[in-house]
């Protein structure tokens, strides 16, 4: 979870009195974790009184099944803020894959010392404090003098660097009242609180009720893609009855057609569940186009890339947005000796065809990672090159940090991927992440976990990233305003 969340749990009214907050730790709270229905987790959040400074703590584990692999994802997050809310430090760590993602800053004079490190890889980085940015402490404090009448409406900027480290994000606030919300099969009364949170063109909402003096009792949200509900609980029953909730079937998409393996072009309808339509359109590429039929409906034309077409010689920048697709990132890292060692024994003799190049990455990086599973959750591209094993994130990553050490610009894109089988289902498309390479002034796609090159048009590429931003949350956010928001039809294949 992030300190997105913190301002909805264990919101106290404000108390005059000069002893508070006491001394020590003065409010705490167990949540319950809940994704698509089955308990796969929790929640602990404190504020503690030491000395001179508020201290924030926010650890969460979640077991989450994939097909028939399980993962567990652990987060624990601590800040550092004067009595009033004034932000001095932060501490995030994230563990997703073997080795955990490690963060920390001070913030001081208006800037942010940042640090962050996984295995061989880290980052040094001073930048500006967002002004007038809050932390968990200054959100709960705004949140107590605001109280929690009906009609209540304000908005904030909030600091959370587990999602970007270099900006704040905007949180709008409603209070809307007493409602009756369902609690753990039974039926609650409670004030409904909703939070709207804006970050990089992501939005993110979350919705909580709590009871009349502000004590959280549940919380809904998105996060990174996943539908989750927290409810109020103590130690004892938070901690107990974990069972992996499965999370990949449970959002394919059934086609009623089959897509032959030699076709050309494939059109898609996708159509949103959502009354306010698709915000987030496609991504439009020289082999997808796009055609909006109404607020509600899109349609998507994916050709394949005929490489015959392509100039492998053309080594012109043109039309190349940023130069981050060239860059070493904690994800990909391009310095890390063991991936340059990769990248030698991929292409010993160099390249003159940038095609025939990527062609000869794609090949080896999917020979490379031997071990194909689940199980492995958003490894960096230096993990999997001493530990080759994972999904199609992995072997995105790693063909992306292979083909950037050879001087090829390279991103991964997400979306979703035609599968003949899968899980027992025929015909279905299934959320997947590929890697597109930069070649005669386009973006090429080549699949590593599917073993494609010359790709099959059955990708609909929903968003792309340079992972610049230290993590897969930049994808996983955008990706989180399809899920279970989106139907998809297979038109036409030809």
């Amino acid at each position: 979870m992030t300190t997105a969340t913190v301002s909805l749990q264990a919101v106290e009214p404000s108390v005059p009195d000069s002893t508070y907050p006491p001394e020590g730790v003065f409010d705490q709270q167990w949540m319950e974790v809940f994704l698509l229905g089955q308990k796969v987790g929790y929640a602990h959040i404190l504020f503690e009184f030491d000395g001179d400074k508020i201290v924030h703590r926010n650890n969460s584990w979640m077991k989450i099944a994939r097909d028939r692999f399980v993962m567990e994802i652990a987060a624990r997050y601590t800040t550092t803020e004067s009595l009033d809310g004034i932000p001095q430090a932060f501490s995030h760590t994230l563990t997703l894959a073997g080795q955990p993602v490690i963060a920390s800053g001070t913030v001081q004079d208006g800037q942010v010392d940042y640090h962050l490190s996984q295995g061989t890889y880290t980052l040094n980085e001073s930048v500006e404090f967002p002004e007038g940015a809050l932390m968990a402490w200054g959100a709960r404090s705004l949140a107590e003098a605001q109280g929690i009448e009906p009609g209540t409406e304000y908005t904030y900027k909030l600091y959370s660097p587990d999602l970007d480290y270099k900006r704040a994000a905007q949180v709008n606030v409603v209070v809307k009242g007493w409602e009756p919300f369902a609690f753990q099969g039974k039926k609650r009364m409670g004030i409904r609180r909703d939070e709207t949170l804006f970050i990089g063109g992501t939005e993110l909402k979350t919705q909580s009720w709590v009871d009349e003096e502000g004590r959280g009792l549940k919380t809904t949200l998105n996060m990174a893609g996943m539908p989750i509900e927290m409810y109020a609980a103590d130690m004892e029953t938070a901690l107990a009855d974990f069972v992996p909730a499965e999370l990949f079937l449970s959002n394919l998409f059934a086609l009623d057609k089959t897509i032959p393996a030699d076709a050309r072009e494939v059109r898609f309808t996708i159509r949103s569940r959502s009354a306010e339509g698709i915000a987030r359109l496609p991504i439009t590429s020289r082999y997808q186009q796009l055609r909006r039929i109404s607020p509600h409906v899109v349609d998507v034309v994916v050709s394949r890339a005929q490489h015959a077409s392509i100039d492998g010689r053309n080594d012109s920048r043109a039309g190349l947005e940023s130069e981050v697709y060239e860059k070493s990132n904690l994800m990909i890292n391009v310095e890390d000796p063991k991936i340059q060692e990769l990248a030698q024994q991929a292409l010993p003799q160099g390249y003159q065809d940038r095609l025939e190049a990527a062609a000869a990455l794609r090949t080896f990086v999917t020979d490379y990672i031997d071990d194909k599973n689940l199980h492995v959750g958003f490894a960096s591209a230096s993990e999997v090159a001493r530990h080759p094993r994972g999904d199609c994130t992995e072997h995105a990553v790693l063909l992306a940090a292979l083909s950037r050490a050879h001087g090829l610009p390279a991103r991964v894109a997400g979306g979703l991927v035609y599968l003949p089988s899968f899980g027992g289902k025929q015909n279905v498309m299934g959320y997947h992440m590929w890697t597109q390479i930069y070649i005669d002034e386009h973006w090429i796609d080549f699949d590593a976990a599917l073993g494609e090159s010359q790709c099959a048009p059955t990708r609909i590429a929903l968003t792309v990233a340079s992972l610049e931003n230290v993590s897969l949350t930049e994808i996983g956010m955008d990706l989180l305003q399809y899920l279970g928001q989106i139907d998809v039809e297979l038109v036409d294949a030809k």
